[in-house]
C-alpha cells in the first residue's frame, strides 16, 4: 500500500474537524484509478458494483466518470435510482432474487437482469408475461476452469452463482422457449483479488474463450458481454499493485474479435474495489495504550464494527493485517503492537503483530485500502458505538483541496 498518494495534512485535518473513527476518500486517487483502467482497456465500458461502496456522494460522482452500475438487491436498485442513475444503466445481479425483486426490476425498466439459474429465468418470464413486457436478461456463466493467483476463486467448483458452463446447451434450449425473456448477452464473474498482471490478462483471455463458446451455442444475435475484472488491491505489507501493463494488447484483441462477430456487441468490465478500495483510508484514534503479558496493546475508537475486512473477517483464512501507519509518528524506532478496536470481543483486532513507531494516546492510526467493503459491510450497530464519519477530499492541481462530510448512514440508537 502506497500511503504517499495521500496528503497527510488533509487526513489529520479531517480527523480534527469531523472526529474519528473516519473514512477518508481521496477523489484524486479514485480518478487516477479510473483513468488507469480506461487506458488499459480501451473499447470496454466500465460497470461499477454498488456493493463495493454505495456512498451517495460517490455514486453521484461516478455518473460522470463511468458507464453503468451493477446492483445486487432491490435496496441497491432503489438507492442507485434515488441517487440519479438512470435505470437503463443498471444491471441487477444476485443468486436469491425473489419475485418481488424481479417485479421491481421490470417496473423500473432496468437495463438487464442477470439470470443465475434456469428457474429464475422461468419466474421472470412468468412475471413479464403478466405485465405484458419483454425482460432483457444476461445469463451468468460459471466457468469450468479457474485461473491461478486469485484470492477468491468461484470457477471450477460448486457455486450459487450462475449457470455451469457444461450446462449451457441444455439451459439455452429451455430459455429459447420463453417468449417474454430476451437474452441480450452473457456475464462472468469467477474470481477476485488478483494482484498478478499476467494472471489478469490470462483471465480476460479465458473469459473471452468462454463467451465465444456461449455465443456459438446460443446461435442468435447478442449485444452485451460483461467481463468480471477480478482486479485486486494491495491490502497487506509487501503486496504489489497491479500495473495493468499486460492488459492493453489483450483488451484490444478481444474488442477486435468481438467486432468481427457484431458491431452491436458492447463489452463491459465489472469492477469495484480496484477503483475505490485504494482511494480510501480508515482513520481511528488511539484511546489507550497498555501492556499485557509482554504484549503492547493499542486500543482504538474504531475497529471491527467499522471495518470488518481490516479485522480479517471478509473471507480471509488467517488474519494478515492491512497496511497501516501511525500518522503522528512516521519515523523513529519501531515497536510491535496489537491494534484492537473498542468492542467487547477478542476478534475485534485490526493487527495482531504490527511494527509501528511509538504509539501514544491521541495518535491517529491510518489503515490503507479501506475504500471498499467498509461501513456497509461491517457490524456498525454491534455495541452501539458512534458510526464512522465518511469524508471526501477533492483537490485540483496547485490547490490545497476541500474536505466534505458525506456521511449518510444513521444510528439505530439515540
Amino acid at each position: 500500500m502506497n500511503f504517499e498518494e495521500f496528503t497527510f495534512d488533509s487526513v489529520s485535518q479531517a480527523a480534527r474537524k469531523f472526529g474519528t473513527p473516519l473514512y477518508f476518500y481521496d477523489m484524486g486517487v479514485l480518478g487516477c484509478n479510473i483513468d488507469k483502467l480506461k487506458q488499459a482497456t480501451k473499447g470496454f465500458k466500465i460497470r461499477y458494483a454498488v456493493k463495493t461502496n454505495p456512498n451517495p456522494f460517490l455514486l453521484n460522482w461516478l455518473k460522470d466518470h463511468i458507464d453503468s452500475l451493477d446492483v445486487s438487491s432491490s435496496g441497491e436498485l432503489k438507492h442507485a435510482i434515488g441517487n440519479g442513475w438512470s435505470s437503463d444503466k443498471i444491471e441487477f445481479t444476485g443468486p436469491a432474487k425473489r419475485d418481488s425483486d424481479l417485479v421491481l426490476a421490470l417496473e423500473n425498466n432496468v437495463g438487464s437482469v442477470v439470470i443465475e439459474d434456469l428457474s429464475e429465468a422461468i419466474s421472470l418470464n412468468d412475471i413479464a408475461r403478466e405485465k405484458g413486457v419483454i425482460a432483457r436478461v444476461l445469463i451468468r456463466i460459471a466457468p469450468s476452469l479457474a485461473e491461478e493467483n486469485f484470492g477468491v476463486r468461484l470457477a471450477g467448483r460448486p457455486t450459487q452463482f450462475g449457470i455451469d458452463q457444461d450446462r449451457l446447451s441444455e439451459v439455452f434450449a429451455e430459455v429459447k422457449k420463453l417468449k417474454h425473456v430476451e437474452l441480450a448477452g452473457f456475464h462472468i464473474y469467477s474470481g477476485s483479488q488478483c494482484l498478478n498482471d499476467e494472471s489478469i490478462a490470462d483471465h480476460f483471455v479465458s473469459m473471452w474463450s468462454v463467451f465465444q463458446e456461449a455465443i456459438q451455442l446460443w446461435g442468435e444475435p447478442i449485444n452485451e458481454l460483461v467481463f468480471g475484472a477480478g482486479m485486486g488491491i494491495p491490502y497487506h505489507d509487501g503486496d504489489t499493485s497491479l500495473t495493468l501493463d499486460s492488459l492493453p494488447d489483450v483488451a484490444s484483441k478481444i474488442i477486435e474479435d468481438v467486432k468481427k462477430i457484431s458491431s452491436d456487441i458492447e463489452c463491459f468490465i465489472e469492477v469495484g474495489r480496484f477503483l475505490v478500495g485504494s482511494a480510501g483510508l480508515f482513520v481511528t484514534e488511539v484511546v489507550r495504550v497498555k501492556k499485557s503479558r509482554n504484549s503492547n496493546f493499542v486500543i482504538c475508537d474504531g475497529g471491527m464494527n467499522n471495518n470488518l475486512g481490516a479485522c480479517g473477517h471478509l473471507g480471509g483464512i488467517s488474519h494478515r493485517h492491512y497496511s497501516m501507519i501511525n500518522l503522528n509518528s512516521l519515523g523513529g524506532e519501531e515497536e510491535t503492537y496489537r491494534v484492537v478496536g473498542p468492542l467487547c470481543t477478542a476478534i475485534d483486532t485490526l493487527a495482531h503483530r504490527v511494527k509501528l513507531p511509538k504509539v501514544s494516546v491521541g495518535d491517529l492510526i491510518v489503515v490503507g485500502c479501506s475504500g471498499s467493503y467498509g461501513p456497509t459491510a461491517s457490524p456498525l450497530f454491534f455495541i452501539a458505538h458512534d458510526l464512522p464519519k465518511e469524508v471526501v477530499f477533492s483537490r485540483e492541481r496547485e490547490s490545497t483541496g476541500e474536505l466534505k462530510d458525506v456521511s449518510w448512514l444513521k444510528p439505530s440508537f439515540s
